[in-house]
């Protein structure tokens, strides 16, 4: 299921190209709570990104971690998103240039779905990733601005 890409009709016409039409769900927008409810369902979440967004790193991979589902991501793997995410468990990390890499890392994820060690290793993400939520980072950006702030000493 894509949740209200950009792309719908692209993502529809590239499954109906190949053969994969019964199983791509192009769905609309819903609530973020209700997103997020779905999220935790999910047998796979998947985030997709091109080289040319290289320096960004999408919020949402943070939301896809806290949701303890494993995570395949298609980027660029000199990016600093791919940089963010290898420092997660049970993460898969897919070159968005590379059909045959992309390939074995799905096969890779199908290896491994539903095991208990990879349940584990999703779990021991949410220590990692407590930094950061919207309130750690709140938090940071008050010490840093408390800082500026401050006379200086004479």
């Amino acid at each position: 299921r894509f949740r209200a890409p950009h792309h719908g009709d692209e993502v529809l016409a590239f499954a109906e190209q190949h053969g994969l039409q019964d199983v791509v769900d192009v769905a609309p927008p819903i609530p973020y709570r209700e997103a997020i409810a779905e999220m935790l369902t999910a047998d796979l979440l998947l985030v997709f990104q091109g080289s040319n967004f290289n320096a960004q790193i999408p919020a949402k991979i943070y939301e896809y971690l806290r949701a303890q589902r494993p995570l395949l991501a298609v980027l660029d793997p000199v990016g600093d998103t791919a940089a963010q995410l290898r420092q997660f468990e049970g993460v898969h990390l897919g070159d968005i240039a590379d059909q045959h890499q992309l390939k074995s890392c799905l096969e890779n994820w199908l290896q491994v779905l539903g095991s208990a060690d990879v349940a584990q290793a999703l779990a021991a993400n949410l220590p990692k990733v407590r930094p950061y939520s919207r309130a750690a980072q709140a938090v940071r950006l008050v010490t840093i601005f408390d800082r500026l702030v401050e006379p200086t000493p004479r």
